[in-house]
């Protein structure tokens, strides 16, 4: 098991892998608020400053079904797993991107989606820290407290479960990082 510090480490993991590809896309999965923007916004840098044609696409902001979002029915866990997003959409977008695309978004180790990406990162956060940080970032876009938190325990922490159980990301990752210790595990 290794342990990276920082995206540095983790971008020798993925220049190693690049070499002299022209177009190259890896996936960053994890539940919300583990930090997947934050890591490919760093990637990209890091891919820039070595003389690579890098572009970070955000999932939320290209894919997001707009009537999904925010949703509140406690029933919808699956629906909110397998539609919250057009992932129909997602080829056709990443084939338009040239260079090295950082891909970051939830439940994209689905089965359907592993042959789109050359690389994927898992990012793992444990359910409360989960909860803690997308109360502090969604807040304001819920009417109340116990809105944002029922959306949260009843479909976005369910449906992160069923993924999870279901697709498995952190065993078909090529590296997932389990943030709560730093301790990262290498395909």
């Amino acid at each position: 098991m290794h342990k990276f510090a920082d995206a540095s480490e983790i971008w020798d993991v993925i220049r190693r892998r690049v070499m002299h590809k022209r177009n190259y896309v890896v996936a960053i999965d994890g539940p919300d608020c583990s930090g997947k923007s934050t890591l490919a916004k760093s990637l990209v840098a890091k891919a820039l400053a070595d003389g690579f044609t890098a572009t970070a696409v955000h999932l939320d902001e290209t894919f997001v079904r707009e009537v999904t979002r925010p949703r509140r029915n406690p029933d919808a866990v699956s629906e909110f797993l397998m539609e919250f997003f057009s992932y129909e959409d997602l080829p056709k977008s990443l084939r338009s991107f040239g260079g090295l695309v950082f891909l970051d978004g939830m439940f994209l180790l689905r089965p359907s989606l592993l042959n789109l990406y050359d690389m994927t990162i898992r990012l793992e956060l444990d359910e409360q820290a989960v909860f803690e940080r997308a109360m502090l970032r969604d807040l304001a876009e819920f009417a109340t407290w116990g809105d944002c938190a029922l959306h949260y325990v009843s479909q976005a922490l369910a449906a992160q479960r069923l993924y999870r159980w279901f697709c498995q990301p952190n065993v078909v990752a090529d590296l997932t990082i389990y943030l709560g210790d730093n301790a990262v595990a290498p395909k």
